[in-house]
């Protein structure tokens, strides 16, 4: 007989409606606990593509202070230049090239690692990238999936998806499939180490966390750039902190640069030396700190 797909589970919504028109008491508790939860899942959905806009803009933003005023007014400086003196004309200087250089390739790295991490997708249980696909792995699916698909309850699926697994383990040379477990929402045999997000709506494979600083799951595809995002990230935050230091301890008490109530504008209409080095050195400290904590955390792990 043809193989019939297997219906997934109830959605949360006819979960709902089937408890209005039950006879069984309506748990209140319950419904509104799962309420909010969704209510929470889906703003991470909504606010994670505006995070990413939001650091691709602050990035920008830093890097644009950074080449229009900051490398010129700090970098290749004489220390005994009065305060009203002009910047030096001279851009392309020896100093200024090695630490634009410098910058140039933190920031190539960063964003290079940022955009990666948020297009590749973290993995999911039998959906290996294009490049890694073999037959015997497409077979495994394929075996799995009509054994689960054709089931008539989970307890059914997940022992029809063991026998198909350990029949392919001896030819694949894979995960002793014995060690896998079942997801009941995504109706597939789950691996060690891979979760269901209840965000995405899908098992990761290898899952660290959902970041909405990426919009999706951080997982075994795309854990790579994720902590080699944070280490060019940190790095750039601690240069940019030890930069503006002194700038800017100078304008808290009153000596250096932005120690004037207030300075000509001199890169925008909006935007002044004081606010640049003031914007620029606690972005840059704010963000290094929280950074230190979770990439040591990660190195760790590594």
């Amino acid at each position: 007989p043809p193989y019939h797909h297997l219906p997934g589970p109830p959605t949360q919504w006819e979960q709902f409606k089937a408890a209005l028109h039950s006879d069984r008491p309506f748990e209140y508790a319950y419904w509104i606990s799962v309420g909010v939860a969704s209510l929470f899942d889906g703003a991470m959905r909504a606010l994670g593509p505006c995070l990413v806009v939001l650091a691709c803009l602050l990035i920008g933003l830093v890097t644009w202070l950074y080449y229009g005023y900051l490398l010129l007014e700090f970098v290749g400086q004489d220390s005994t230049t009065n305060e009203e003196a002009h910047i030096s004309a001279s851009y392309f200087t020896m100093e200024r090239i090695l630490h634009g250089s410098f910058t140039g390739f933190l920031l190539f790295n960063t964003l290079y690692n940022y955009f990666y991490c948020v297009m590749t997708s973290p993995g999911t249980p039998f959906t290996p990238p294009q490049s890694t696909t073999t037959t015997s792995t497409t077979s495994l699916y394929e075996e799995s999936s009509s054994s689960i698909f054709h089931a008539v309850d989970d307890a059914t699926a997940a022992a029809a998806a063991q026998a198909s697994l350990m029949a392919a383990n001896s030819r694949t040379g894979g995960v002793d499939p014995r060690t896998y477990g079942f997801c009941k929402k995504c109706r597939i045999p789950r691996p060690p180490r891979a979760h269901h997000c209840h965000v995405c709506k899908h098992c990761v494979l290898g899952m660290d966390h959902h970041c909405p600083w990426v919009g999706q799951c951080v997982g075994y595809l795309n854990y790579r750039y994720f902590v080699l995002f944070m280490a060019y990230l940190w790095t750039a935050c601690l240069y940019g902190t030890l930069l503006l230091a002194r700038p800017f301890l100078g304008m808290v008490y009153g000596t250096g640069i932005g120690s004037r109530p207030r300075m000509p504008v001199i890169i925008g209409p909006l935007a002044s030396a004081r606010s640049a080095i003031i914007f620029t050195f606690v972005l840059s400290l704010s963000v290094g700190v929280a950074l230190s904590g979770l990439l040591g955390w990660h190195l760790f792990l590594v």
